[in-house]
């Protein structure tokens, strides 16, 4: 347990346990989180390690690439360059104007709108070149003004 005791405070009942440190913090202070924090019991990890069990692990974290609902509407839509993009425009344009029902318009023009979501949060990431960055930004540009025309 890279020399940390966890230990139980016996005058809590057993569903409300509380763990804390008895030695030297770990690397990056993360001893110091669960101090005092409710655990559910213990578990061993991968590695041998016994770590507790807090009401925050298997929470999961929203996230806007999530895999896709439609298979048809994942090949349609790209956002890898700008050229692709308009492509994929004109497609989802096209399937827009010939939807009878409501919904489907609906649904198309949340393709789009998910679509410049996702390329502006890819351009956003600090990972990435000017040129890279640039064309994320066009790419939302141009699901941005397509989905802004579309009246359901």
């Amino acid at each position: 347990m890279c020399g940390e005791a966890w230990r139980l405070r016996s005058s809590h009942p057993p569903f409300l346990l509380y763990a804390y440190a008895a030695s030297t913090p770990r690397k990056h202070g993360r001893v110091e989180k669960m101090v005092g924090k409710r655990v559910r019991g213990f578990y061993t990890d991968g590695n041998g390690k016994v770590r507790p069990i807090s009401g925050r692990r298997g929470r999961r974290v929203k996230t806007l690439f999530f895999p896709p609902k439609s298979r048809k509407y994942a090949e349609i839509v790209r956002i890898d360059s700008p050229d692709a993009a308009r492509v994929s425009v004109k497609r989802l344009e096209a399937e827009f104007h010939s939807a009878e029902t409501r919904e489907k318009k609906r649904r198309v023009k949340k393709m789009m709108v998910l679509a410049a979501n996702r390329a502006a949060a890819s351009a956003r990431k600090s990972s990435l070149s000017g040129r890279e960055r640039g064309e994320f930004r066009e790419v939302e540009a141009v699901y941005r003004n397509s989905y802004r025309g579309l009246k359901i």
